[in-house]
């Protein structure tokens, strides 16, 4: 089939150029009727969250005018009250695994805390209430916040994922992009240096786009040109693109230049995760702290600048006299005991501020309204609550609060176990498919647990592989032997390793949870402790005996968010099953339950 000739703006360069400009340039028009423009929003938030005005420090008399910041410190409050760590990140098991899930949460803590994402969560607290959104991309198994001004999609979607095009900007040194080329396998990369070094710029401007592109476009298993595949295309050299002419080449300097693209091959979906502070219909950027009180600011900045000049005036001393002979300027004309002699009385111009208590006012009601807008009142920063304020009303104010933060840190714990789930996990997997060491340290309680997780693990781990060899699992004797002997491995001490085999966690189906709440135990918690205990104080010893009613047990307790060998710790069965032969140990992990119904073999490999 022939390919089809195409306009300049249905190539990728076309559309590039478009998407940009009708965010960058043109800005979106909302229902409502204004424009909305994305770069102006992200510029007027990171000047006002540095005390800076848009248009000069002097007002039109050349007078300075004061920034004083509302806003900045209500930003930090919401930062503070939706902070969330990794000690945050929980793993829970969805098919009865629940020491793997144990050891898979303090390794996943340990991988992420070695891999930054302590700091990779404190920036997301930080910059989600200041910019309104944050944006986290997946960059080969490794989670980047984004900076918002270097990508844009449809603005006038709120799911960024339902746009039909994303594009990211990267800015690269030469030798960042030379760097760049090796790594991603560039073929042009010496082309598109020499070009940039022509025209005399010192950074090279990359466009990773993510949208659909005619399959013959693609530099790996090119399709038929009718075809419009979704691609990830890396291009460069947009600064010399002219759609209006229909040409792609641009004279400047005398030197000819071209886009030129790097690399163009299929995806599933665009590997970003976009969470809002607050939501807009129709608008992609999220409203933030710093947006919501863009007015209060303002605001705030006017009074201060008028009541400033006033007291500039008023502190002026300014004297009035009918006698053309009195003195021009009492500064310099007079001393200190200086009589004058004058036909006509020398008084002062009264030039008293009488506005002060106005202004106090109005500052009062900026508080109280900014107060209100960010939900920081004297309940969440700490300030003592104002003398006449009602105990009720304080209630309320502490009750509203709370819900906020709550409701806002749900849907923060939500958005981190959605990009820890879809882009952490299967490269921590990859990692640690293979045999490595598991060490853990803690207090004395911590590593008691952890004693009894590694034992349950290990057996488990021994009979599937005696099971997998020989067809049966191994006898009583021979599992009490090894059973004593791991034991012994695992000796008292203030940190303990063990080997994990290959594929550990394979089989293992998790669940990741973020608990918002942190370490501390809630009303949840009590309720679901409280109800299991009743459960067993009501089954009594026969609850042991009861292999049913235990695995149920363990699985409510893994859904309400407790881990089962926590609370029902490697158990003993005081009576083995008949066919087993006589009372044994045996631990309560669920693969090591069906040996009463499986053939036994006397001993284990050598």
């Amino acid at each position: 089939m022939a390919a089809k000739s195409k306009s300049s703006k249905n190539t990728v360069f076309g559309k590039v150029q478009k998407e940009v400009a009708s965010v960058e340039t043109y800005g979106v028009s909302m229902p409502s009727g204004y424009q909305f423009n994305y770069l102006s929003i992200l510029n007027k938030i990171d000047l006002y969250f540095a005390s800076r005005f848009l248009k000069g420090q002097y007002d039109s008399e050349n007078f300075k005018k004061l920034f004083i910041n509302i806003s900045k410190y209500r930003v930090n409050t919401a930062t503070k009250s939706v902070n969330i760590g990794t000690k945050n990140v929980k793993i829970r098991s969805a098919n009865g695994q629940y020491y793997h899930a144990w050891f898979f949460e303090h390794e996943l803590r340990d991988w992420m805390r070695e891999n930054g994402w302590g700091k990779m969560f404190n920036d997301i607290c930080s910059k989600w209430p200041r910019y309104g959104s944050v944006i986290v991309k997946d960059v080969n198994g490794n989670p980047v916040l984004m900076q918002l001004r270097n990508i844009i999609w449809d603005m006038t979607l709120n799911s960024m994922m339902a746009s039909t095009f994303i594009d990211e900007k990267h800015i690269y040194n030469f030798d960042e992009f030379y760097e760049a080329g090796k790594k991603y396998g560039w073929d042009n990369v010496e082309q598109v240096m020499d070009m940039y070094e022509k025209q005399k710029l010192e950074e090279i401007q990359v466009i990773e786009r993510y949208g659909y592109v005619p399959g013959d476009e693609l530099t790996e298993n090119p399709q038929l040109p009718t075809d419009l595949v979704k691609a990830r295309t890396i291009i460069t050299g947009m600064e010399w693109y002219q759609q209006e002419s229909g040409r792609n080449t641009q004279n400047r300097k005398n030197i000819k230049s071209k886009p030129e693209v790097l690399e163009s091959i299929k995806i599933q979906k665009p590997p970003y995760r976009k969470l809002d502070w607050e939501e807009e219909e129709n608008r992609g950027l999220g409203v933030g702290v710093m947006e919501d009180l863009f007015q209060h600011q303002e605001y705030h900045n006017d009074v201060t600048h008028l009541e400033r000049k006033s007291l500039h005036w008023s502190s002026k001393k300014f004297f009035n006299s009918r006698d053309p002979e009195a003195p021009s300027n009492l500064f310099s004309q007079a001393t200190n005991g200086t009589v004058f002699n004058l036909k006509s009385e020398l008084t002062q111009v009264d030039m008293a501020e009488r506005n002060l208590p106005q202004y106090n006012l109005v500052f009062n009601r900026i508080k109280d309204s900014a107060d209100n807008n960010a939900f920081t009142h004297e309940i969440v920063t700490g300030e003592a609550m104002g003398s006449g304020v009602p105990f009720r009303l304080g209630a309320l104010l502490s009750n509203a609060v709370n819900t906020h933060y709550a409701f806002k840190r749900e849907n923060l714990g939500l958005f981190i176990e959605d990009i820890i789930y879809d882009f952490v996990v299967p490269q921590f997997k990859k990692e640690k498919r293979g045999e490595h060491d598991f060490i853990f340290s803690g207090d004395r309680d911590q590593l008691e647990q952890a004693r009894e997780f590694m034992i349950a693990a290990y057996m488990d781990e021994m009979v599937k592989k005696h099971e997998k060899k020989y067809g049966a699992v191994p006898s009583l004797a021979a599992f009490d032997r090894e059973l004593q002997k791991v034991t012994q491995m695992v000796e008292r001490r203030d940190q303990i390793s063990m080997t994990l085999p290959a594929g550990f966690y394979d089989d293992i189906k998790e669940k990741v949870k973020v608990d918002v709440s942190g370490d501390s135990t809630d009303s949840v918690d009590m309720e679901s402790l409280g109800n299991i205990l009743k459960i067993v104080l009501e089954a009594g010893p026969a609850l042991q005996q009861n292999e049913t009613a235990m695995r149920l047990l363990e699985q409510i307790a893994n859904e309400a968010g407790q881990s089962p060998i926590k609370l029902f710790g490697i158990k003993t069965k005081a009576a083995a099953p008949n066919n087993m032969g006589g009372a044994a140990p045996a631990p309560a992990a669920a693969a090591i339950a069906k040996a009463a119904d499986m053939p036994q073999t006397e001993g284990l490999p050598q």
